[in-house]
Formats: structure tokens, sequence, C-alpha cells
């Protein structure tokens, strides 16, 4: 209370307008008020405290925190995190395990070891070195030129040109793949691949193979392949289009394993099938089919058909 108040209230009892008792109990409401509002206001600036990003922060020794809440964090040295990281950018170099989640509203650089416990979020994160995530990444983009695993990958954007092994889902408008990825399912809209893919199913609209594949089923509407000198095998493919070529023929001994081609238009070439069904086949050199049943069907004389049928 200010002292121009308190003093008109004392005059107020020295007029006898109000009695002693009163002016006490209203002095000692306000003070009980007012030290409230103090402890409240305490509170409040130590809540605000903890919710205040730190600058930077930069571990270039060993050490290990509770969490991490920042702006910048740097990691040259190791690091272990006992609870989480929530960091505008998080740049490891060194080795950094955290218990729990990572978030980054902007970029997560690993060039070091990185094992996360929990969840990662981003919007970019570049790998060149080992990450390992025990629960789902979910990024705008990930570019990886080593090695990296996940229970589930979910991003517009994704790279490797090392190793990517994905327990669960692997979901993506754009994958291009140079090294080896491999995962439960994929669901993407292209899908570039001239290393190594093994998966159990693919579905995706456009799928373009110069590298290896295996898979237990591939669904999209365009599916190209490039036999070099490698064999890949699919237990069943359904596309509207299918185009597998061997590409410089003269040495080369690859060939396109696929149990089952059921599409509209096809243009076969070494390739090794049980069953083709389509409108429009051309069997090339190098194929060995047991049965094929199309509208419209030309087979090539260096071509294997055991049986064919024509459907109207």
């Amino acid at each position: 209370m200010d002292e121009d108040r308190k003093k008109k209230l004392q005059e107020m009892v020295a007029g006898g307008k109000m009695s002693e008792d009163m002016f006490n109990e209203i002095m000692s409401r306000w003070e009980e008020n007012g030290s409230e509002k103090e402890e409240r206001h305490d509170e409040k600036a130590q809540e605000e405290s903890k919710t205040e990003r730190s600058k930077k922060i930069r571990i270039s020794g060993s050490g290990m925190i509770q969490s991490v809440y920042a702006e910048e964090t740097s990691v040259s040295g190791s690091l272990t995190v006992d609870g989480s990281i929530d960091s505008i950018f998080f740049h490891v170099s060194g080795s950094c395990r955290v218990e729990k989640d990572v978030i980054s509203s902007d970029t997560i650089h690993s060039s070091g070891s990185m094992h996360i416990g929990g969840n990662v979020r981003g919007n970019k994160i570049e790998s060149s070195g080992s990450l390992q995530i025990a629960g789902n990444m979910d990024a705008s983009e990930l570019e990886s030129s080593g090695s990296i695993s996940a229970e589930s990958v979910i991003c517009d954007e994704f790279e490797s040109s090392g190793s990517a092994k994905i327990s669960k889902l692997l979901r993506a408008k754009n994958i291009e793949n140079s090294g080896k990825t491999k995962a439960e399912s994929i669901e993407c809209t292209v899908l570039k691949s001239s290393g190594l893919v093994e998966v159990r199913t693919v579905t995706g609209d456009e799928i373009y193979i110069s590298g290896r594949i295996n898979a237990d089923s591939i669904r999209s509407r365009r599916f190209e392949m490039k036999i070099y000198n490698s064999t890949s095998h699919v237990a069943k493919l359904q596309s509207d289009i299918v185009e597998i070529s061997l590409q410089k023929k003269r040495f080369l001994s690859g060939e396109a394993k696929i149990d089952e081609i059921i599409c509209n238009r096809a243009f076969l070439e070494s390739t090794n099938s049980k069953y083709v069904k389509g409108d429009d086949i051309i069997i090339e050199a190098g194929c060995n089919i047991d049965y094929v049943e199309a509208k419209s069907l030309k087979i090539s004389d260096e071509a294997k058909v055991k049986e064919k049928k024509i459907i109207s």
C-alpha cells in the first residue's frame, strides 16, 4: 500500500470515521495480498526462465546433462543426455547419446556417432556418420551418406548413399537411393535407386531401378528397370506400364526374376517370369516366360515362352 492511502486511513481513524480494529484488518489483508502477488510474480519469473532458450551450448570434452533447450547445440566431444534435446540447430561431430527425443526446427547435422533412445523430429537432417534412432523419424528432408537406422521414417525428401535400415515404414514423396536401403514397406511418389533396395512391399507412382531390388510386392503406375550385371527378384509386380531392359548388352549377365507381372503395357528383356498378363506385351531377347496372356503379343525369336494365350 502506498503512503498516501495509508495516511488517509489513519486520518479517518483519528477523526472517528473508522475504528482502529477496522484499520488493522485492512492493513493486514493488504499485506497478505501484496505478498501473494509478489510470490506469484516470482513463480512466473522462474517459469519463464525455464522456457527461455539458451543461446549456444558447446560440448568439446566429455559431459552428461539432464536435457537441452537451446538455439544452437554443438557436440565435438562426448555427450550423454538423460532427457531430451530441443535445439533449433543441432550439430554432432563427436559422440552423442540422447535417452529421449530430439527436436529441431531447423537442421540436425551429424558427422559423428549419435544414438537416440526416442523419436526425432526436424526440418532437415544430414548424416555422414552413424545415426541410430530407437523410435521414429519425422522430417522434411533426410540426407544420409553414412549409416542410419530407425523404426520408421516419414519425410518429403529421402536421399541415401550409405546404409539405411528401417524396421517398419519408409514414407516419402521422393526417394533416391545409391547405397543400401532396407525397410519393411515403402510408400512414395517417386523411387529412384541405383543401389540395393530390400523391402517387403513397395507402393508408388513411379519406380526407376538401375541397381537391384528384392521385394515381395510392388504396386505402381510406372515401373522401369535397367539391368546391368545384377539380378533382382520380385514376387509380384502390378503396374500400368512395365519396361525392363538390359543395358549395353555385351558381357552383361544380369536379369530380372519376377514371378508374376500384371500390367496394361509391358516391354520385357532378360526377364524370367512364371506368369505375365496384360493388354499390350512385347517379349524380347533373354526372356524366359512360363505363361503369358495378352490382347496384343509380340515375342522375339531370342525369347523362350512355354505357353501363350491371346485374349480379346
